[in-house]
């Protein structure tokens, strides 16, 4: 029998934790493939297979090797092959698996590797995104080069996770649709990818009509690109590649299209005005010859479309379109919350969305059949439950669990169930908090108590499982985590109320969270941590400048400094216009929202871990706050991951993630339990 010890949730639980994700239904409807993430602890690197399960239930069972990355498996129009993508040989490439036996087959080589596959109705081509590349001649190592310049001339030219996009050939290109012929089986060699978009812009997500004349994808093409963060739904003919079509209005952010069976419609989700601060993505149709304007399908549902609560799971890339019913009537799409995200139904030609399955849980992914009574599969994850797949009719009944891979795990440790809160914030406003009590914990003694901030802003905290907290509370801390004004869930209002306001309008929601926590008499008010990653720093370096209730506070990936954001940040000179203006314009709203501008009144111990590849939330923030801190005389300790980018907590390295963890409790313990 384990040891209490053995039974506490460790950093090193990583190692042992299997991520189920991006299910896909077969046409007939009688199977599922699916994405199970692991970390090898030998090589330091995740791993990915195919696995298969019968969508009512039985041993679900690995399709491929899984030796590194096997991902997006999708379905041929018979239901006899799979495509998928594989890392095997380096970047990601194409191949075929045939469900009747056999070795999967490579189906592209290209440089720069393929994107996510999409069959044609007719199962003879399959088409992909993926970026476009100039060969060039393999360098001679014998001589020493001096590495040129980068030679800048676009506004975007870096974005987080993939380092500079523009500027050389040597830098990253356009990503574009291909078409790639699939080979039978007595073709020994498959025909190379044709392109059939090009241009300077991207273009992404594509997917065939049902009759396969056309392609729908995404794509910005406007000559102020560079200048906001925008796509439009786009169609384009496979036989005549220069016959385009732009069916919305350029003032969107648009993702995700899907045709309807009869080829008339494609829905979709989008922002509307997407240059406004917080907008909240709806779900949209719009006809496919372009004969009429795109219409929301539910415009008094105030909750965001398809954005699922955060957490630190490495989730493979789930279902991101909404799914059309066999019949055209209907549309099942994804819906954040208060905290969950559940799929919801409404008829396509509008109405009132109702949730079709739902709980205090977080679904992240849903997947149907082409046949009209395909079983809906998800993806779904509670506060105690990594995610795992269910299944149920297409009335949204009979739901049943088809994979339960942590299981074991599961049962051999403490897990502590997190108690939802509401409470009211800012303005009355009520507030969503959940917290997840300390595993050990004696009678009558009170428990150091840490106040955990999401980044964001414009995301939510929920009803999933989050292996970070876990571990904090099986350290013997209590975790409180909330959506305060400025999060997604809470309908447009609630969101916006922080534009321009960052801190100012969120701090109260988090002194109340506190005050609702402490005021029944289980935390202790003298052993108070704070942390948070991206914005979640951002407020963390706030509340420190702001009140000396924390002893100690752990700043990750943050923002000190927002005149030197502005302009270092791969996104924020974008998306700080309509909140802030520019600094040469609000130059006091930007030194007065700033943290470093309170650093007289620093006086908590506080830990800074940043990644020196971070575009989102660059390094020197860290550094500034670094500095502030040792000049003040505050306690202080700073970490720097190298070659890591602003994901690392859910992405990155295995080992790094392992020391982050390690490195945050060993600052709270340093402060809070000596």
């Amino acid at each position: 029998m384990a040891t209490v010890a053995e039974q506490l949730v460790t950093a090193a639980d990583l190692f042992a934790l299997q991520f189920v994700g991006d299910p896909q239904v077969s046409p007939d409807g009688r199977q599922v493939a699916f994405v199970v993430t692991t970390v090898d602890e030998a090589t330091d690197e995740y791993r990915s297979r195919i696995w298969l399960v019968a969508s009512d239930g039985g041993q679900p069972r690995p399709l491929t090797s899984g030796l590194k990355a096997d991902t997006a498996p999708r379905w041929s129009p018979d239901g006899t092959q799979i495509a998928f993508l594989s890392t095997r040989d380096g970047a990601p490439q194409l191949y075929l698996l045939a469900l009747a036996g056999g070795e999967a087959r490579q189906l592209t080589t290209r440089k720069a590797g393929a994107g996510e596959p999409a069959w044609s109705p007719d199962g003879t081509q399959i088409a992909f995104a993926a970026k476009v590349t100039t060969d060039e001649p393999e360098e001679d190592k014998t001589k020493k080069k001096t590495a040129e310049p980068l030679k800048l001339e676009r506004l975007l030219f870096k974005f987080d996770g993939r380092g500079f996009v523009a500027g050389t050939a040597a830098l990253e290109a356009r990503r574009h649709l291909f078409l790639l012929a699939v080979p039978t089986a007595e073709d020994t060699s498959p025909a190379e990818p044709t392109q059939l978009t090009d241009g300077d812009w991207h273009d992404d997500q594509p997917i065939w009509s049902p009759d396969g004349s056309q392609i729908a994808f995404t794509s910005y093409r406007e000559d102020d690109a560079d200048r906001h963060y925008r796509a439009d739904i786009w169609t384009v003919q496979v036989s005549d590649k220069t016959k385009l079509r732009k069916l919305t209005g350029s003032d969107c952010m648009a993702s995700g299209p899907a045709w309807s069976p009869d080829g008339q419609a494609i829905a979709y989700f989008a922002t509307v005005d997407a240059d406004r601060p917080f907008p909240t993505p709806r779900l949209w149709t719009v006809a496919a010859d372009g004969s009429g304007e795109p219409v929301v399908v539910d415009p008094a549902l105030d909750r965001d479309a398809n954005s699922a609560p955060i957490s630190d799971q490495t989730l493979p890339a789930g279902a991101t379109r909404p799914w059309w019913s066999a019949d055209g009537r209907t549309l099942l799409f994804l819906v954040g919350d208060g905290g969950t995200q559940a799929v919801y139904r409404v008829n396509a030609d509008g109405g009132t969305a109702t949730p079709l399955i739902t709980g205090d849980r977080t679904i992240v992914a849903v997947a149907t059949g082409t046949a009209a009574e395909s079983p809906l599969v998800f993806c779904a994850t509670d506060g105690t439950h990594p995610a795992e797949l269910f299944a149920a009719n297409p009335n949204g009944s009979g739901e049943r669990r088809l994979t339960n891979l942590n299981a074991d795990w599961l049962a051999s440790k403490t897990i502590s169930e997190p108690e939802r809160l509401r409470f009211a914030g800012d303005l009355d406003d009520e507030i969503d908090g959940w917290l997840i009590p300390p595993v050990q914990r004696e009678e009558g003694q009170q428990y150091p108590l840490l106040l955990m901030i999401h980044g964001g802003p414009h995301v939510q905290y929920g009803s999933n499982f989050f292996h970070e907290f876990q571990v904090l509370a099986a350290q013997g801390y209590g975790v409180l985590h909330i959506n305060p004004h400025g999060s997604s869930g809470r309908g447009a209002t609630f969101a916006k109320r922080l534009a321009g306001h960052w801190g100012e309008h969120d701090l109260p929601d988090q002194m109340a969270a506190l005050d609702f926590v402490l005021a029944r008499g289980e935390a202790d008010p003298a052993r108070l941590g704070v942390g948070g990653g991206s914005y979640g720093g951002y407020m963390t370096n706030w509340l420190i400048g702001h009140t000396d209730r924390f002893k100690a506070a752990v700043s990750m990936r943050s923002i000190s400094n927002l005149l030197n954001f502005w302009g270092t940040s791969d996104m924020f000179h974008v998306a700080s216009l309509p909140e802030f203006g520019t600094p040469w314009e609000e130059p006091e709203r930007y030194l007065r929202l700033s943290p470093i501008m309170y650093a007289a009144n620093f006086t908590t111990p506080t830990l800074i871990l940043h990644q020196e590849e971070d575009h989102r939330c660059p390094i020197e923030q860290g550094e500034q706050l670094y500095t502030a801190l040792h000049l003040r005389g505050v306690p202080t300790r700073f970490v720097r991951f190298p070659g890591e980018s602003h994901g690392m907590s859910r992405t990155g390295k295995p080992s790094y993630r392992i020391q982050r963890l390690e490195e945050i409790i060993a600052w709270y313990d340093r402060f809070l339990k000596a």
